[in-house]
Order: structure tokens, then sequence, then C-alpha cells
């Protein structure tokens, strides 16, 4: 058995040695074929242009071996000549075929045969034995033709270009016989293709567009949007000064058309902002205007009235005048979420529990210590025996002296007693604020060129919802996380200065819109009239509000306001001017912006404006109008003359008390910062009761102070800011209130 294998495998060998080759996975040539039989297996396959390809890769086969790269080179340049006289005498009949110029139709065919002819003079150029069969006249002959034959169709594509119907044929440079360079062409067309589309229309103009733009040169696309638009103007106001709506409706059908203008030519407009100063005096413009130019006009922005006259911004075609007629803010709250967190309030003093394992350790290692060194006095009285095995615990002693040492030296750095921090519970809230702008604009358009003007208004309404943290203390070890992703109330405050973008497209589209026409206008004088007539009328819209009064009851109640603090506390205050609360300062002072419940049931927002710590009083810049009170203002109050307190006491809203004077009393304040300096008081006996805070206190229906606060350990005993104290605090800053007439 043994002996029989053994021969197989002698056979086996044998027959490999004998170098049998088989054909390879693909079935090109056969494997172990060197690159010189290679070549001849795919000569006698009929492959020229395969056998040709592997001489070219392998040349360093055929340098290193002469001999059969002599007789390879010899096979294949007659094998080129049988295969480039066959192959050139079918592509010289192809290009003979090709008849030149033809029409449309045959483009298809005549495209073939050319790319036909090209392929073959690309394969045969590349070809490194074609110069040893002698065709070179004849293929140099071929390319000649072809170039001629090339030139010429090129030299006639502008031609049939212009025959071409390119406003609903597909891409003229797809289907031409030969490649043309496309940029250069249509450049070359730009005149021809200005004129074709500037008498063209509909959907003929953006399918030349979408098929040919990316052609274009950016100032080339903008010179035939201007010649488009131009054209296309005169077809909507021939022979006359195109209206404004005219230059809007060709600008709209040449952006339909494809183009986008740089700028709109021809037309120059201005802008100028006319609102009443009386209302932005009184702080009844809320916030600004900004005109987005989202429609390429040449445009300017002009301040000042002195724009009601030709001579200001002479150059403008078209003036546009913004009027606001009222801008205010409509700040509501729609949540309040009371939330838990904690505050780093002290630290207690408690055993380091680092420090006791240390001092067991130590301990330990003592002991260790000791028991080994008594144990190393009895070995050595043990003879060798006993040195043998101090040598052991010798080694071990040394290991735990080190350690020794190491626990020792960190439990003299280690404190015994560590400070643990205290955390204590607290609350802060998170509200979430609805910001609304909202805006009535008078505009009015001038045609300066047709000697024409349109008025008409618009509504601005703008919302945004704000999540704002209040009372997150400084020392929360969580402040960054609770006011991550949050705003505050000073992003509220820019969000409301900010300006109202108007997208001048907007303002245009409900001009060509309306079907109102454009008055004729002799002067500017007219516009003038027009617009004072507006600014008027909304300042005695504003004005009404100052004396309206809804309620036939104690009209006295129709000053007074709830004031809802950040911390959902209450306090009270009343209106001095028609959008002006005075309270305390107290009352606010957690807050630049509060909630207010009007008598009326109505809701509004007050912002703080100024206040005075000392006295306590605190001055609100609100959205919505109230009656202001009258101030009492003599010289003395008669004593037992009764008084009477408007608040909300313990959330009670609208509650009334009487007393009667008692005293004025001079004591120092009760402010925040107030303690040292004296203020002059009304003591009463009153109700006054904490939410009470920042009302009045009416003397029949006079204002003779500000509820302010009691005495705790006394009763009845209350305090009132006296009135020559909050008349002070008004005449500092300007607040045009109402006093007493005197007799």
């Amino acid at each position: 058995m043994t002996k029989r294998i053994a021969i197989v495998f002698f056979v086996l060998v044998v027959f490999s040695a004998g170098g049998c080759k088989t054909l390879g996975k693909k079935g090109e040539y056969p494997q172990g074929y060197n690159p010189a039989e290679r070549v001849e297996y795919q000569l006698e396959a009929g492959n020229y242009g395969k056998a040709e390809s592997i001489w070219v890769k392998t040349q360093s086969f055929m340098k290193a071996n002469p001999e059969d790269a002599a007789q390879v080179h010899s096979a294949l340049v007659r094998a080129a000549t049988v295969h480039y006289n066959a192959t050139l005498a079918d592509i010289s009949k192809t290009l003979s075929d090709i008849q030149w110029p033809v029409e449309q139709p045959r483009w298809p065919l005549t495209a073939r045969r050319m790319h036909k002819v090209a392929a073959f003079m690309d394969s045969a150029s590349d070809s490194t034995v074609l110069p040893e069969t002698g065709l070179e006249s004849p293929f140099m002959a071929l390319q000649n033709d072809y170039s001629a034959l090339e030139g010429r169709m090129k030299t006639d594509a502008s031609t049939f270009f212009r025959k071409y119907n390119l406003l609903t044929e597909k891409d003229f440079f797809s289907i031409y016989p030969v490649k043309l360079d496309e940029k250069s062409f249509i450049a070359s067309q730009s005149q021809f293709l200005m004129e074709l589309l500037g008498k063209s229309e509909g959907s003929g103009v953006a399918h030349v567009n979408k098929l040919y733009s990316r052609y274009l040169t950016p100032e080339l696309r903008d010179k035939m949007g201007r010649r488009y638009y131009r054209n296309a103007l005169r077809r909507i106001s021939p022979n006359k000064t195109p209206s404004l709506k005219a230059i809007l409706e060709a600008a709209e059908k040449t952006d339909k058309a494809g183009y986008e203008l740089s700028e709109i030519p021809d037309i120059n407009i201005a802008f100028i902002r006319v609102t009443s100063k009386t209302l932005m005096k009184e702080h009844q413009i809320a916030f600004g205007l900004d005109i987005d130019l989202d429609l390429p006009f040449k445009a300017e922005l002009i301040k000042g009235e002195a724009a009601f006259n030709d001579k200001v911004a002479p150059d403008a075609d078209i003036v546009v005048l913004i009027n606001e007629e009222m801008s205010r803010i409509d700040r509501r709250t729609s949540s309040y979420d009371k939330r838990i967190s904690t505050v780093l309030s002290g630290y207690e003093r408690i055993d380091n529990p680092e420090y006791d394992d240390l001092e067991m350790r130590y301990q330990e290692l003592r002991e260790d210590i000791r028991d080994m060194r008594d144990e190393m006095q009895f070995n050595s009285f043990m003879g060798l025996g006993g040195a043998i095995a101090n040598l052991v615990v010798s080694s071990k002693l040394e290991g735990v002296e080190n350690e020794y040492g190491k626990v020792r030296a960190r439990l003299r750095n280690t404190p015994k007693v560590i400070k643990d921090p205290i955390y204590s519970k607290y609350s802060y809230s998170l509200v979430t604020i609805d910001d609304t702008k909202l805006a009535t604009v008078n505009y009015y358009i001038v045609d300066r060129r047709k000697r024409t003007f349109y008025t008409d208004r618009f509504d601005i309404k703008q919302s945004q919802t704000f999540l704002v943290p209040y009372g997150v203390m400084a020392q929360d070890p969580d402040r960054g996380q609770l006011l991550s992703g949050k705003t505050t109330e000073k992003d509220v405050e820019d969000y409301e200065r900010e300006a109202v973008k108007v997208k001048l497209s907007s303002i245009l589209e409900s001009y060509t819109n309306s079907h109102q026409r454009p008055r004729k206008y002799r002067s500017t004088a007219e516009i003038r009239k027009t617009i004072l007539n507006d600014r008027n009328k909304a300042v005695a819209d504003y004005k009404k509000t100052q004396f309206k009064s809804d309620t036939s009851n104690d009209v006295r109640f129709d000053s007074v306001v709830v004031i809802v603090c950040p911390g959902n506390s209450m306090g009270t205050g009343f209106y001095v001017t028609p959008d002006t609360v005075l309270t305390n300062f107290h009352v606010v002072e957690d807050g630049k912006f509060v909630e207010l419940l009007l008598h009326n049931g109505m809701e509004s927002f007050g912002k703080v404006e100024v206040y005075d710590v000392e006295r306590d009083l605190a001055l609100l810049k609100v959205q919505s109008r109230g009656k202001p009170v009258t101030f009492y203002d003599r010289q003395s109050i008669p004593a037992g003359t009764t008084l009477e307190a408007i608040g909300h006491p313990s959330g009670l809203k609208y509650t009334i008390t009487r007393g009667v004077f008692s005293a004025l009393r001079t004591v120092k304040g009760v402010g925040v910062v107030g303690k040292k300096r004296k203020v002059r008081y009304i003591q009463t006996d009153a109700s006054v009761n904490p939410g009470n805070s920042g009302g009045p206190l009416y003397m029949k229906d006079r204002v003779v102070g500000v509820n302010t606060w009691g005495r705790t350990d006394m009763q009845s005993t209350n305090f009132a800011i006296h009135y020559s104290e909050v008349m002070d605090f008004l005449d500092q800053y300007n607040v045009d209130y109402r006093r007493e007439a005197t007799k």
C-alpha cells in the first residue's frame, strides 16, 4: 500500500513538472503563459486589440527577453497591417457617406457616424504599432477629412442654432452632431438670444432659461434679464410712463421667466418714517419697523419730517411713507410653575471617616511591628533555625515599617474633623411668557413720475414664547443646569425693543392687489395733509383714554390695579398718569416686569421704569391705559378725618377699609436701604395688611398717601407714605400727574 502511494505521488510530480498548462478562470489565455505567449494566443484568437494591449503593458518582460519580443513584434506588425487595412477602408467609407449640411431629422444618424470615425481615430492614435505598418499616410488623410468636416459643422452651428426652435425643443447641444464649447458658443449668440427672448412670452422663455442659463455668465444673465424686463414693461405700458403696478407686474413676469434681476432698472425708491412725534414722545410706539428690501429695488432710507417735500431724495421716483398708528406689546403669563431646588446654607462639623480609617490602620501596623520584633528577639535564642526564621521575619518587617511610615505621614496631614455642607430647600418659579408685538401701520406710496399717491394700512402681529426662571439663587449648586436652555428678562426686553421686519414685497403686494386707484396730487401739501389727519386721529384716540371710565360704581376703583409679582405674591398699585402706575418698591423689587389685573377684568403687564428705595416707591410703565388719581395738595389734614384704603389684602381683590387720620409721623423709612433716612407718613387705623402695599389711601376722592406698612406689635396702627413725599418723587421724574386745584 505504501509503495503504491509513492508511485502515484511520483507520477503527479512528474506530470506537474512537465509544465501542463490549464485555462485561466476567464478563459482568456492558458495559465502559465508568459507575456509573449499571451500576445500570440490573442493574435491566434483574432483579438488584435487585446494582443497590442498586452504588448504595451509588458514592455519590461519584452526588454528582458529580446528573442521572444522580436518574434512577437513581427507577428504583431503583420496582424496590425491586416487589421488597420480592413478597418481603415470601412471607416473611410463611413466618413464619405456623411452628407453635410443636412436637416435636423438626419442629425442623429450623422452624429453616430461621426462618433464611429472619432472612436477609430482615438484608438488608432494610441497604437504603438501603427507607425510600422506603413499605413500612417492614409490614416492622416482620414484625420484631415474628419477635421475638415467637423470644422464645417461647428461653423454651421450658429446658423442651425438660430433656425432651431429653442422655445420648445430639447437642448440643442444634446442633439447637434458634433461637440461644441457651450459657454463660448452661447456667448457668441447672446445678442440673438436677447432679441429672441425679449419678444417672446409664456413658458417658452422659462424653457430656454432652464436649458441654457447654466452656460451664461452672471453678467450676461443679468443683461438678458434686464432686456426681458424692459420688453415686458413696454408690452404692459406702451407709449406712456409705467405705473408702479406695471413695474411690479413686469418684474414678476421676469422672475417667472427664470431671470433673477440684480436690480430693477430705471427706478429708485425712498423710505421715510413719518410717525407722530407726540406718540413717540409719549412712548406709545413700543418698537420700530425695519423694511426688508426683499425686492431688487435701488432704495434708500431717509429720516425726518423734511421728506414731506419734493426736495428730499430728489432722485427717488417712488417714495414710501411709513406712519405707525399704534405699536404695543401684549405680554402674558401663560403658565406659572413652582419648582423646588437646594441652596448651600452652611456647614456642619463632623468626624472625618478617612482620619478614622488611617488611625485604625496606624494602630494595626504598630502592633504588627511590635509583634515581629518580639518574634525576632525570641528567634535569636534558637540557634541556626532561629537565624533562618529571622531572615523571613526581617523581610516582612521592612515592608510593614515602610507602610507604617506612609500611614503616619498621611495621618498627620489629614484633618480629624471636616465640614459637611448643609443644603436647604427653596422655591423658584418657571414662568412661560407669551410676548406679542401688535401694530397698525399706515403707509403712503407716492409716485413722483405720475404725480399720484396711494394710502392704505396693514396690521402686524408677531409672537414669541419665553421660558423665564425667577428666583434661582446664586448659591444653588445646580444653578447652571436650571438656567440652561432658558431665557432671561433681558432676552424678553431685547425682543420687545427689536424692530419688526416688514418685507417690501408684502407692502407692494397689498398695493397691487388693491382695487383702490391712486389719487392725483398737485402739490405735496395734499399728501402732508392726509398724513397729518391720520396722525392726529391716532393722537386723538390716545388722548381719549386719559379720561375714560367704564364703571358707574365708585370711580376710584378704576384707578386701582392688582400687581402679581414673579413670586406669585400680590400687591396694589394705582394710575398716576394714563399709562403709569405707582406702587411700593418692595412689591416689585424681585422683577423688572410684573403682571397687572385691571378693575375691568383685563390683563396687562407693567415694566419697572424708576424707583426710590428709600421712600419705597416705584413707577411702572403699563400697556393698558387707566384713569389717573388726583392728589390732595393742602398743607394739613384735619384730625379724625375719614380715610379709606383700597387694596387686595391676602388676595381679597379690591377691598376697601375705613379709618381716620391720626397724625403725621416723620420716622425712619422702612425701604430696602432707607432705614436711616426719615420719611413722612400718615398714621391711620384703616386696616392695612399684606396685599394692600402700594395702594392708595383716599380722603374722599383725593389720594393722601400710599399704603406701605403697619406695626405688628400694636393693633390698628398703620402707615401710608405722605402725599408730599409721593409728589416730590413724581416731580423728580417729571411725571405729569393730577393734583387738587388750589382754591
